[in-house]
């Protein structure tokens, strides 16, 4: 059965989300995997993400299709948190994870992360541009003026950078976990609570997408880990997690 492999930190809310949108996509291809996350218990920041597939899974061929996607900004009131549709071959998405139920307002679970002139537009017409197209997309960092801000390796403002990235070439950011976050969120949410953060759950057992997207709260073995989500200037982001005692999900 082909496997594929992608060594990740289990810390970096961007990287399992960067998972679960592996998840999503391979399956709208077809793919039908099975996946799962292995742990290295001796190092909290080392993991494995493992999904296996009777079909091929070409990492690369999945990168290069993302890159040549056409990505549409669907109508709304406010062009800061428009919904996008993407069209990627013959597979069509709508992603509008950053929103309420009813698609008027951002969500009030706090996802929607981007400010100032950064709009959906910008940011799927920039990041699929600089995407990487060989080695471990996770550890690929480019500069660009625009992120989700779902990986907080990249949670620069001008004040910490020395420069304003919209004067310059911008700032590093790792466009692979952003955009395969993006989809990842599409499907997957985190958990959240004023007094929690937010949660995610590491499943550590093979199993299909849509058992996949309730790990956490099914009873199979899951690693747990809780984030916040911090503010710095007028940007939002993902901070790095921390693993949760054992039955203490939220």
């Amino acid at each position: 059965m082909p496997e594929l492999r992608t060594a990740i930190d289990p810390t970096n809310p961007g990287q399992f989300y960067a998972c679960c949108g592996l998840v999503e996509l391979f399956n709208l291809r077809g793919a039908e995997t099975l996946s799962h996350f292995e742990a290295d218990p001796h190092v909290p920041k080392r993991a494995e993400f493992v999904l296996r597939s009777k079909r091929e899974l070409d990492l690369t061929a999945l990168l290069a299709d993302l890159a040549a996607a056409q990505y549409a900004v669907l109508d709304h009131r406010d062009a800061a948190i428009a919904p996008v549709k993407a069209q990627i071959g013959s597979i069509t998405i709508e992603l509008d994870w950053w929103l309420d139920y009813y698609r008027q307002e951002k969500s009030e679970k706090g996802l929607k992360l981007w400010a100032g002139q950064v709009t959906p537009a910008k940011l799927f017409a920039e990041l699929p541009g600089v995407l990487p197209r060989e080695g471990n997309p996770m550890q690929f960092a480019a500069l660009t003026k625009t992120k989700f801000g779902v990986d907080p390796r990249a949670a620069w403002e001008p004040i910490n950078i020395g420069f304003s990235p919209n004067e310059h070439q911008g700032a590093s950011v790792y466009p692979a976990v952003e955009l395969l976050a993006a989809f990842g969120l599409q499907g997957f949410r985190p958990v959240t609570s004023r007094r929690d953060g937010a949660v995610y759950s590491a499943w550590l057992d093979p199993l299909p997408r849509m058992l996949c997207r309730v790990s956490g709260r099914i009873g199979g073995r899951s690693v747990h880990y809780r984030f916040d989500i911090e503010k710095r200037g007028s940007y939002r982001f993902f901070a790095f997690a921390a693993p949760m005692k054992e039955g203490s999900m939220a």
